[in-house]
């Protein structure tokens, strides 16, 4: 079974402390909020993020695990327990496939923006976001931005910052899942975390800024979907992420503005 991510930490500068060396020597560990507070560490947008329910990704993990029920037969002799635990782990291993997929299409983005060498066995996806950008008059200016502010008490990347007809935009890529025929669907804590990027990015939000996100779909090569934020729509969302990270300072005990 797939283990939880672990919580990104980032120091007021933007460099990030994932890891923190061992006592003993032996190598490194993940950075816990004991080490956050200690360190004065701001957590990743999306750590926060987390204490928002995502239902639509709860359903999709639950859809494998009822696929894999399906296709898979049942051992003579294996008990209730053995056999859930069994098809669990079995369609965890189908997620973690799709999360290494994502991330290797997303790593050949990042390479092909930054005009590097990229991975050409993810060409369809690359091609298909490069021409969805030249048909939407999207420019990207620069990318893997590493974000950070002490006021707001948060940090994290952004995977572009771009120019377009309508003024400046925080962009990011989502590689997911698509149903042939029906429109993408997307979670709401998405527009949220561009409206972070966005506050930190530009420090007030104009009119003219933008944020979007691209949902490439890893099953479905070539189909790009999108998601459009105007700035009074980031502005509504980076007020919503005001009140839940005050909730997410109480739950840990910790405010990183005060650090």
């Amino acid at each position: 079974m797939a283990k939880p991510t672990a919580e990104h930490w980032y120091a007021s500068d933007g460099t990030a402390v994932f890891e923190q060396p061992k006592k003993d020597g032996s190598g490194m560990r993940p950075t816990t909020i004991r080490d956050a507070k200690a360190l004065g560490l701001l957590p990743s947008v999306t750590s926060v993020l987390k204490l928002l329910s995502k239902d639509t990704l709860t359903d999709w993990k639950v859809s494998e695990a009822v696929k894999q029920a399906i296709i898979s037969t049942r051992f003579n002799g294996e008990d209730d327990k053995t056999y859930i635990s069994r098809i669990i782990a079995q369609s965890m291993e189908q997620v973690d496939e799709a999360a290494k997929l994502g991330t290797a299409i997303h790593k050949a983005l990042e390479k092909y923006f930054g005009n590097e060498e990229y991975d050409h066995t993810y060409e369809v996806y690359v091609q298909a976001v490069a021409k969805w950008m030249n048909d939407n008059g999207v420019h990207p200016l620069s990318r893997e931005v590493r974000l950070a502010s002490k006021q707001i008490g948060v940090a994290g990347t952004t995977d572009l910052v771009c120019d377009t007809a309508s003024g400046l935009a925080i962009g990011d890529f989502k590689c997911s899942k698509t149903v042939p025929g029906k429109p993408k669907l997307t979670y709401e804590d998405q527009k949220t975390q561009i409206a972070v990027y966005a506050k930190i990015q530009f420090g007030q939000i104009e009119d003219f800024h933008r944020g979007f996100n691209l949902y490439v779909s890893p099953n479905e090569p070539g189909r790009i979907d999108s998601a459009w934020y105007d700035a009074n729509v980031l502005r509504q969302e980076f007020d919503v992420f005001t009140h839940l990270f005050e909730v997410w300072c109480s739950r840990k005990g910790y405010d990183p503005r005060r650090a």
